[in-house]
């Protein structure tokens, strides 16, 4: 539902589901529901709203000493609080999530393009002009090696694709 931009059909699935992992006690199933919540209202430009799902996500992930969900919260959450001028805050949070990825061997895959590619951006806010510039060419490598590109189906992904695509580009015309 959210690949096709069906945002509020699956917030509705997303609370009955966080409603029936409450009920039988699946806290993993709880915290990915949440995370999801989160990444709807992120979409749907409600950053304050969708902090505090990725909030509770995080909080029960960790709670349960698992990281089932917890890179992809913590990218959301990193995302989110980008969005809302929060930068330093922001790095905290997707650095954590790529270095989770890394961890549990998901360092090729579109779970990881994307903390990678904001963080890129992040660094850049920062000012961490060398390290930006790392992030982006390595994520700029993995979408080849994923084929991702500007007509990927998944939102997410075709703006960390094209925001990658900028900053690289932008990179090499500073250095030319």
């Amino acid at each position: 539902l959210c690949t096709r931009s069906e945002f509020e059909k699956a917030e509705q699935c997303l609370e009955q589901a966080e409603k029936l992992g409450r009920e039988i006690g699946a806290h993993h199933f709880i915290a990915a529901a949440l995370g999801v919540q989160g990444h709807v209202l992120r979409c749907t430009g409600r950053h304050d709203k969708a902090l505090e799902r990725y909030n509770e996500s995080i909080r029960i992930e960790r709670g349960c000493d698992s990281i089932d969900s917890l890179p992809e919260a913590l990218y959301g959450r990193g995302s989110s609080l980008f969005a809302l001028g929060r930068v330093e805050d922001a790095a905290k949070d997707l650095r954590e999530s790529v270095e989770l990825y890394r961890k549990i061997g998901l360092a090729e895959s579109r779970d990881y393009f994307m903390p990678l590619s904001a963080l890129a951006h992040v660094e850049e806010a920062r000012g961490n002009r060398a390290e930006a510039e790392q992030l982006a060419v390595e994520a700029e490598q993995l979408a080849r090696l994923l084929g991702i590109d500007e007509k990927h189906p998944e939102f997410d992904v075709r703006i960390c694709y094209d925001m990658t695509r900028k900053l690289t580009k932008k990179i090499v015309k500073e250095c030319s």
